[in-house]
């Protein structure tokens, strides 16, 4: 849960705003009687819902970049290295990588990979015998 929170914290934050918004504009003297028990518990409902859909995904989509990354896949990571996005960088185990501490490391490069922040890369055909 922890990661959870430090990866996805500013969208937590959005949530929090998005609730503060509908709690002012509910108390507002222009909303009917009986607004603020109608809205606010609707809003955060609503909230929570897709909070924990997002938590489920984030979940199963690092799970799933791990055990494919066990099993032998490439996994494409986004590289943001020097402060602007370049191309993908390809992990592979073949290539020195290891999951140290939940995040894909190497020794010959300077900063980890967190598993949240990749995919699963295309299965390549096998080459072609000849």
């Amino acid at each position: 849960m922890h990661e959870f929170l430090q990866l996805e914290g500013g969208y937590l934050a959005i949530a929090a705003f998005v609730l503060g918004v509908a709690t002012f504009i509910a108390t507002r003297p222009f909303m009917p009687p009986g607004a603020p028990r109608r809205i606010i518990p609707i809003t955060l409902a609503v909230l929570l819902v897709f909070i924990g859909l997002h938590y489920f995904a984030t979940r199963h989509r690092i799970q799933s970049v791990v055990n494919a990354f066990e099993a032998g896949r490439t996994i494409l990571c986004e590289n943001r290295s020097g402060g602007r996005m370049t191309t993908s960088i390809e992990i592979r185990r073949a290539a020195g990588w290891q999951i140290r501490d939940g995040l894909f490391v190497n020794d010959d490069y300077e900063r980890p990979f967190h598993p949240a922040r990749c995919v699963v890369g295309p299965e390549r055909p096998p080459a072609p015998a000849g």
